[in-house]
């Protein structure tokens, strides 16, 4: 299978016009928006002939490299130019621009033109977009756990924790992408999590609300089924590492309730130093819903660690994979030409991939690439 990463087009954009017989059909993210339905309120997917013009070209390339100031005025051009043709691709990517320039008053100055032009409300300005991807932890201090904790990939999971078990400085545990433990990766886990405790130190977690959560999913007050014994011991290690001391003293009796044994005991010098630890791991940036795998602000040459979560995020996966692009701001030519790559050998084997949140910048590019032959896409939502 062979794809133009170049493809001329038409500039003008109706999104009725269907293929013609011959043309391949492509699953992307369709331009068409519901007249009564914000612009950024939601995401629209589906079957679509949509081509980029010349300016949206060049403005896409000159962000891949990059140049995302420069390709401003390129994109001003085109939005006078196309006045009256209701483009809608040419203004958002002018607004993603603004956005990234954190120019907000050329922003709201588009929005009042939008109005005139679409007669709807325009995509608002995001100050989450400014956040950027969440800083990467040193590789020696923190524990990152994929989707599955289970016996089939316990050996793989527990390794890096294993190594570090018996340091002073115990590394932070990640459990923000894990979406299935078993009882015996949850018993391994708590091993290695006792283990450490001869520092008495804290142990810092992030992603603890959802993994207390899925951990209480398993087990009920009353249901002796000693498997279910580790889920609960974590569970109660999980709500010590918080600072939840409520919670983690109702939750020893339940489990002396049910087991017949002595609850194990709070300890104070495990519990963060302070409501600030806890606050910072779990609550001082709270963020909607993510899907998938949720990627760094760049994907480039300068910034590979994302390509290799996405290719190790493919391996462990076992269903649809997909890709929150909700942090990705840019992806360069050469990363998108490895993207085309990894799709088309996911494709192979009979995996589907889907995009979601994706900039109408870096949309612009995986389009012009072609990879919107292989892969959904769904534009960011503001």
């Amino acid at each position: 299978m062979a794809f133009s990463f170049f493809k001329k087009k038409d500039s003008d954009f109706d999104p009725g016009v269907k293929s013609p017989p011959a043309a391949e059909t492509r699953q992307e993210a369709s331009p068409q928006f519901d007249s009564n339905q914000d612009v950024c309120a939601g995401i629209e997917v589906s079957s679509g002939d949509s081509l980029l013009s010349a300016a949206e070209e060049e403005a896409a390339i000159m962000h891949a490299n990059g140049s995302s100031r420069a390709a401003i005025p390129i994109m001003q051009s085109a939005v006078q130019e196309t006045h009256g043709q209701r483009r809608l691709e040419t203004w958002l990517m002018l607004f993603e621009l603004y956005q990234q320039q954190n120019d907000r008053t050329a922003y709201e100055n588009l929005g009042l033109e939008f109005v005139l032009e679409f007669e709807k409300t325009p995509p608002t300005w995001c100050e989450r977009k400014r956040l950027q991807a969440k800083p990467i932890a040193a590789a020696n201090n923190i524990c990152t756990f994929g989707a599955q904790l289970t016996s089939a990939t316990l050996e793989k999971e527990l390794a890096p924790l294993r190594t570090s078990a018996t340091r002073l400085d115990p590394p932070r545990l990640d459990f923000s992408r894990v979406k299935e433990i078993d009882s015996m990766a949850a018993a391994e886990i708590l091993s290695l999590w006792h283990l450490s405790r001869k520092a008495a130190t804290p142990r810092p977690i992030a992603g603890g609300q959802g993994f207390a959560k899925l951990l209480a999913e398993k087990i009920e007050t009353g249901r002796r089924i000693h498997a279910e014994a580790p889920f609960w011991l974590l569970l109660i290690e999980v709500h010590q590492a918080l600072g939840l001391q409520e919670e983690f003293d109702n939750l020893a009796v339940e489990y002396a309730i049910t087991f017949e044994v002595s609850p194990p005991s709070w300890d104070a010098r495990l519990a963060p130093k302070t409501k600030d630890l806890a606050a910072d791991i779990e609550e001082s940036s709270p963020e909607p819903a993510h899907e998938g795998l949720l990627l760094p602000g760049e994907i480039t040459s300068q910034h590979p660690q994302g390509l290799a979560e996405i290719r190790s995020y493919a391996k462990e996966s076992t269903h649809e994979i997909v890709l929150d692009f909700t942090y990705v701001d840019r992806v360069d030519f050469e990363t998108a030409g490895q993207f085309l790559n990894l799709f088309m050998e996911l494709l192979q084997q009979g995996r589907s991939v889907r995009i979601v949140q994706v900039n109408e910048l870096v949309l612009a590019l995986l389009r012009l690439m072609g990879i919107a032959e292989l892969v959904t896409l769904e534009r960011r939502k503001a």
